[in-house]
């Protein structure tokens, strides 16, 4: 761990930050260069809703980062514009899991930190890191390009922390993630969060 930070550290010496949009330096994202992004057509399922299409260059290096830096001005830039989709009903906001392998390798879960800042920006909602990774070993979903097989993969990989389930029954909930390409993910999120009979579950992603 020690190393890593070092490694870090030395990086973000060598390297100016660029953004993803314009490429002048100073800052991944320029507040300005938001509206830039291409905005995502509809999910094909119904219940996730996405903001950036996740084919934009731009929303993919943007993510890419994301995924290996804990930045959280880098998520204020992108959250400050972003109005939630869902209805003023209260709703408890639920991020997915990072996986053991990835809390190992980076020391956090960006769809965590993606939540939390989602919650600052509707403080009616009420975070809760309710789901858990199972035991279940699975192919990294990097090396797994049909979709059959992704959800295969990720089937039976989330369960409730047990004492979080009793809060969750009859609310309304939203599910997490930075992005949603195939939605096995979240469709195994959602399934896991059923057993709990909350009123609704729906996922939001910054991109697909």
């Amino acid at each position: 761990m020690f190393l890593k930070t070092v490694l870090r550290i030395i990086r973000s010496l060598l390297f100016v930050d660029r953004c993803v949009v314009c490429h002048d330096e100073g800052s991944v994202l320029h507040t300005d260069c938001v509206a830039h992004f291409a905005v995502t057509p509809p999910h094909r399922l119904s219940w996730i809703h996405s903001v950036w299409h996740y084919q934009d260059p731009a929303v993919k290096d943007l993510i890419y980062i994301l995924k290996k830096k804990a930045d959280t001005d880098i998520l204020e830039t992108c959250l400050q514009n972003i109005s939630s989709p869902f209805s003023s009903d209260y709703h408890i906001v639920i991020p997915i899991p990072a996986s053991p392998d990835r809390m190992r390798q980076y020391g956090f879960n960006q769809a965590y930190l993606l939540a939390k800042q989602f919650v600052v920006h509707n403080p009616a909602y009420q975070l809760c890191d309710a789901l858990m990774h199972t035991d279940t070993p699975s192919t990294k979903q990097a090396l797994v390009s049909d979709r059959s097989q992704r959800l295969q993969n990720k089937k039976g990989c989330f369960t409730i922390k047990e004492s979080y389930a009793a809060l969750l029954s009859d609310k309304h909930i939203i599910v997490i993630d930075d992005v949603s390409t195939t939605g096995a993910t979240l469709i195994e999120a959602r399934r896991a969060l059923a057993h709990a009979a909350p009123a609704s579950i729906q996922a939001w992603t910054l991109g697909h």
